[in-house]
């Protein structure tokens, strides 16, 4: 076979998989209780080609841009009661690149069969961006995770910490021992879950600064997830205040296989091979060769 077919073949089986989620899924763990379910969210880059409009080169080639774009990655892992990884269930990881709204369509899809194991506790971490709290919140609301003996939201811990950086570097005057003992400081306020400390001093700052739109940006990011840095009563249920997992996901799945000098896909291959990729590194290929014979009569058509 040539690499065309080979393409095809690989892009067709993965539309199959897909079709088939997620009446096809099994989640094969034991009972989930006093475990945790551990939900993540992040993002990566990689480039997609689109053709260009007008005559092909002299050599009968297409002239084509090479857009960057972001796919969005799933993370789904689970935590036994001691807060070691709970290797009897393989993680889930999915992505798309169909935007935010495709991704947590996707998230709902999953939640029945991930919330069959009967999880004491769901951890919903990810980084600080509006549009992920913003559609967590949702889920909450909707009661996706009803039954749920506690639900909790973290910012991972190792960004907040980027940003309390962000604000000593942006403060006017500081040099640089002044800045890093600042930052240690609040760090080890945040880790403590004494949020309300850092907040009082951050504004104690900016007052001295009111023109000073950095600080204030840096500001009320921590006002705006107030709830949402309790990492010392995390600590004490054994979660993580980190995702780490998350980061890892999108290395192995993007970073060293979809992103690269030189490597530009075409938008319907892209979102095949990372649903492929993503449950081979998760070692779920049995499940996606399952799911992809598996698949309705209309998928094949």
């Amino acid at each position: 076979m040539d690499v065309k077919t080979i393409r095809r073949i690989t892009r067709r089986f993965g539309q199959c998989a897909r079709s088939a989620l997620p009446d096809h899924l099994r989640i094969m763990t034991p009972n989930g209780e006093g475990r945790t379910l551990v939900i993540s969210v992040d993002g990566g880059r990689l480039r997609v080609r689109r053709d260009k409009r007008g005559p092909p080169t002299r050599k009968g080639r297409r002239r084509y841009h090479t857009d960057w774009r972001e796919p969005l990655l799933l993370h789904v892992y689970v935590l036994n009661p001691d807060g070691s990884v709970d290797r009897s269930f393989s993680p889930l990881i999915d992505g798309t690149l169909g935007g935010a709204d495709t991704l947590f369509d996707m998230l709902r899809l999953y939640l029945p069969s991930l919330l069959s194991i009967q999880p004491t506790r769901v951890v919903l971490i990810a980084d600080g961006a509006p549009w992920i709290w913003a559609r967590f919140e949702a889920i909450v609301k909707d009661g996706c995770l009803a039954g749920v003996g506690q639900v909790l939201q973290l910012i991972d811990f190792y960004h907040a910490v980027q940003h309390l950086g962000v604000f000593a570097q942006e403060y006017p005057g500081w040099h640089s021992a002044c800045r890093t003992r600042w930052r240690n400081k609040a760090r080890s306020l945040l880790r403590k879950g004494k949020i309300g400390k850092v907040l009082a001093d951050m504004q104690r700052l900016v007052r001295r600064h009111p023109r000073n739109k950095a600080l204030k940006r840096e500001m009320h990011y921590f006002l705006n997830n107030g709830g949402r840095f309790c990492y010392a009563w995390a600590r004490r249920l054994r979660v993580p205040i980190g995702s780490g997992p998350m980061e890892s996901a999108v290395r192995r799945v993007i970073n060293m296989r979809l992103k690269g000098p030189g490597i530009f896909w075409h938008e319907d291959t892209a979102e095949t091979m990372i649903m492929i990729r993503a449950y081979y590194k998760a070692q779920r290929w049995h499940e996606i060769e399952r799911l992809g014979y598996s698949a309705p009569v209309e998928a094949l058509l």
